[in-house]
């Protein structure tokens, strides 16, 4: 009884009394501008260092920024060629979660570039950078090097769609952002009026291939029945670079793959992306009503 009444005691106490928050308050602020202050200081002397043309590049390379939304325009400054993406992102966030933020500004940002005149791969590519950076707080190297490109192949009928090319540092973002970075990849392709995916046969069996010759390390292994779903079902193709040195003998040479080598990224967005966060992915095709997603319900349950 006696320890019981301790420790409602303890826990009623509070730590502030006695103490001047006031002052307290004031001296932390002082602090922080004083920090900076001195970081300002810092990137002066550098700014002016590296303009001496003495490294590779003549600017430094590590942008300040002081939220998510700067940090995404900061991130992906060389993909965006001057378009300000930073107060849209504010303002979505006042009113939206981040992962409902992250598909409404990818596809302002691709619809915003193509009204400018850049092309699709490009408008497409930016906007799912965007997309991808928001998710993942912009703290992490995949939406540079996780995404290596964003091509648009032709289906054998000659109707273009979207091919989104995935690489190993994709791994870094996790499953929940592997797989809403296809669901973008679709929305911005509605937005922009870009066909669906409709794979041949062999396309299908190239990936049966590679998780079967995969060594690697997967949080989950899809049958081959359900990759066959997800990549006939899916609109936009889960493509991207060769990671491994194994080679794919039965399907090594097929439309709309470059080489015959194991592509990580594509069975790491599949495996731990598609499968593993189908829920996640169920939860927003639902409240977009969005079609041509029926299928992942058969991995939500």
């Amino acid at each position: 009884m006696g320890d019981a009444k301790q420790t409602v005691s303890v826990g009623d106490h509070n730590p502030l009394i006695g103490l001047d928050t006031d002052r307290l308050e004031r001296e932390m602020d002082a602090y922080h501008r004083w920090l900076d202050e001195r970081t300002d200081d810092a990137y002066r002397i550098a700014e002016t260092a590296r303009k001496q043309g003495l490294d590779h590049k003549d600017r430094v390379e590590i942008p300040r920024a002081s939220d998510l939304a700067g940090r995404t325009e900061k991130l992906l400054i060389e993909h965006l060629d001057g378009y300000e993406v930073a107060d849209d992102i504010r303002a979505l966030l006042d009113e939206h979660d981040r992962e409902t933020t992250s598909i409404i500004i990818a596809q302002s940002v691709a619809r915003g570039f193509r009204d400018l005149g850049y092309d699709l791969e490009k408008s497409i590519d930016v906007g799912l950078r965007v997309g991808l950076a928001v998710l993942t707080e912009a703290v992490l190297v995949a939406p540079l090097e996780g995404i290596s490109e964003v091509r648009l192949l032709n289906n054998v009928d000659g109707s273009q769609f979207v091919s989104v090319h995935f690489a190993g540092p994709i791994r870094a973002a996790g499953g929940t952002a592997q797989a809403l970075a296809v669901l973008i990849a679709d929305m911005i392709r509605r937005e922009l009026n870009v066909g669906h995916y409709q794979p041949t046969d062999p396309e299908v069996e190239r990936v049966k291939e590679e998780f079967g010759l995969y060594r690697g390390n997967l949080q989950y292994r899809p049958s081959p029945h359900e990759i066959d779903e997800i990549v006939r079902a899916c609109p936009v193709m889960i493509n991207g670079e060769s990671t491994e040195r194994i080679e794919c003998a039965g399907y090594g040479n097929v439309r709309n793959i470059d080489e015959p080598r194991i592509r990580g990224g594509v069975l790491l967005v599949i495996g731990e992306g598609m499968c593993l966060k189908a829920p996640k992915i169920q939860k927003h095709t639902e409240r977009l009503n969005m079609p041509g997603w029926d299928f992942i319900a058969k991995f939500a349950s």
